[in-house]
Order: structure tokens, then sequence, then C-alpha cells
């Protein structure tokens, strides 16, 4: 199983859902574990059960890839403040910055070629905020849009267990 995050609005946010990379900065982590983006002070919360979620992914032996409409340097510096990016396959950071619509149906098809991961009887969820239903069904991927109120610890136990008990 194979496991691609957004990150904006999808593994962590802000107050005004702004995107991390939107002003070009140092980010730092406060002594309550959020984000700091330091030229203009923005806070980053990693949403609920995020952590969880991705050491259960690890545990079980699936991969966690990044698909993210960013500068990656950012999302990078995020993942490894946020104490994350020990658990994403470095492989699958598919991070770009785009002009207009970001498509990251194929990010995910590109980058699973560019490393020869074959697809062949290999699950793999899409998490997101936007809604990328329809893209994810023309590259027969599992999509889920998630919310701020998503809890990614219960979401990914529940959807590792279902895959497990069916043997997938």
């Amino acid at each position: 199983m194979i496991f691609f995050f957004d990150c904006d609005d999808t593994i962590w946010g802000s107050e005004d859902k702004d995107y991390i990379s939107s002003v070009p900065s140092s980010l730092t982590l406060n002594s309550k574990g959020n984000l700091i983006r330091e030229k203009d002070n923005k806070v980053f919360s990693l949403r609920k059960g995020v952590k969880k979620a991705f050491e259960n992914i690890k545990k079980s032996g699936g991969r966690i890839g990044i698909v993210s409409d960013n500068r990656k340097y950012m999302v990078t510096g995020a993942l490894e403040k946020f104490g994350l990016i020990k658990f994403v396959d470095k492989k699958l950071v598919l991070v770009k910055l785009w002009k207009g619509y970001c498509p990251k149906h194929r990010m995910i098809v590109e980058g699973l070629a560019k490393n020869n991961i074959p697809r062949d009887n290999m699950k793999v969820f899409w998490f997101d905020d936007k809604d990328y239903a329809n893209e994810a069904k023309e590259i027969q991927s599992l999509f889920i849009r998630v919310s701020p109120s998503t809890n990614f610890g219960d979401l990914i136990k529940d959807l590792v267990d279902s895959y497990k008990n069916n043997g997938q």
C-alpha cells in the first residue's frame, strides 16, 4: 500500500487556510509543537492524529508519499520540524509549485514510474482537502477527501486494518 498526502489543509493547516510556502521563509517549531513561518509569524498546526497515522502506515509496511503544490524546501522543512520526514519515502516527495491548476494525479503516476514502483495489485490511497476524486479514478487510486476535523489516526488505522484483514 502507498499513501499519498497533500500538505496544506490536509496534514497541516493555518487559521486562514494559507499555504506554507506562500511566503518563502524559514520555519521554526514553537513550544506547543506548531510551526511558525518566521517572515510573517504565521502559525501552522499538524492535523489531529497525523503522526500516529504515519507511524501506523510504516508499521504495516506501507509507504508514504507527499504530493503538493508548494516549494519543495519548505515542505521538506515542515516535515522535518514536525518529525514526519522519517516516515516518508524520500523518492515519493512529489512537490512542485504550479501556476494555476496542479495536476497531482500526473505527479503521482510520474513519481511511481520514475522510481520503478509497479502498480500491480498495489493499493494507492490519496488524501487531499480538495476534490480530486475524478483524477484519482483516472489513475486508479482510492481518493479520500479530508477536512480540518479528520482524525487521521483513526482513519488510517481503519484503512490499514481493513486491507490487512482482506489480505490486500
